[in-house]
């Protein structure tokens, strides 16, 4: 019978971790999407599900592709990532799941638009190194994403109990 893994990720691994999803919210601002690559674990296919993007990404050449296009595509762009919970899977595979707020602002709009979302990313460790297997944005149901705006539109304290 195979021994069930840890539930929880050593700190070595979770400091790791942080330092990876750090460098990939200061490429993303920086839209140095090119840099985003080597960040990947190359011995297998990605699985790439991006919110806004109805392709499913599984070679690296259609990744590059929707990198390239979303670079070409963005002015300026913001990136915060929450802190992420590390969730052990085996010997050098973890799941990290984390909320990320984006803005940015595109070409030829006078305006910026942003949004926060749910990712789950796998990762691997090759070679000492954690590197992206699988990352998927989930976002909330449009019904749930709206209920919140409205919510944060009421003034603090409005509905307290008098």
């Amino acid at each position: 019978m195979m021994a069930a893994p840890p539930t929880r990720v050593d700190a070595a691994t979770r400091d790791a971790v942080h330092a990876l999803l750090k460098t990939v919210e200061a490429h993303w601002r920086r839209l140095e999407l090119d840099r985003l690559e080597p960040l990947w674990d190359r011995s297998r296919a990605p699985l790439y599900i991006a919110e806004e993007a109805a392709e499913i990404h599984t070679s690296f050449e259609a990744l590059r592709r929707y990198w390239e296009f979303t670079r070409a595509s963005i002015v300026k762009m913001g990136l915060e990532l929450g802190e992420p919970e590390i969730l052990p899977l085996a010997p050098d595979l973890v799941t990290a799941v984390y909320t990320l707020h984006w803005e940015c602002l595109m070409k030829g709009q006078a305006t910026a638009v942003g949004g926060d979302n749910r990712a789950c990313a796998v990762l691997r460790r090759v070679d000492g190194q954690w590197r992206f297997t699988q990352y998927i944005e989930a976002p909330l149901a449009p019904i749930v994403y709206i209920r919140e705006l409205y919510q944060r539109s009421v003034r603090p304290g409005f509905g307290a109990a008098s």
